[in-house]
């Protein structure tokens, strides 16, 4: 929507977003696409996002999330398992905070 500061990162196989988007309509101009070509799977285990998945979508978005200060916010459709062990250990709890929930936003 006009006047919102919110440009989304879509991360996982770019031609599959490019073509949702287009059977959408939706402009692809306001959206970053970032490849991946491998995503954890709901029925993997949750600790597969420690290691050995670091080219996995999942993986890929928390470490923009961690690293880019322009990113504040992570969603997933993916494992819910692997989002929250991912939240724990890419980004560490915040001082007080005893678990994650399935929504990551840092402010």
């Amino acid at each position: 929507a006009e006047g919102y500061d919110f440009f989304p990162v879509l991360v996982g196989p770019a031609d599959s977003l490019r073509q949702v988007l287009d059977q959408a309509n939706i402009d692809q101009s306001r959206y970053e696409l970032v490849d991946a070509q491998d995503y954890i799977r709901g029925e993997e285990p949750a600790a597969c996002v420690f290691g050995g998945r670091e080219e996995s979508s999942m993986v890929i978005a928390y470490g923009r999330l961690k690293n880019d200060p322009d990113c504040d916010a992570l969603l997933s459709a993916g494992n819910t398992g692997a989002l929250l062990v991912g939240s724990i250990c890419r980004l560490g709890l915040r001082p007080a905070v005893l678990f994650s929930g399935g929504l990551i936003a840092c402010t």
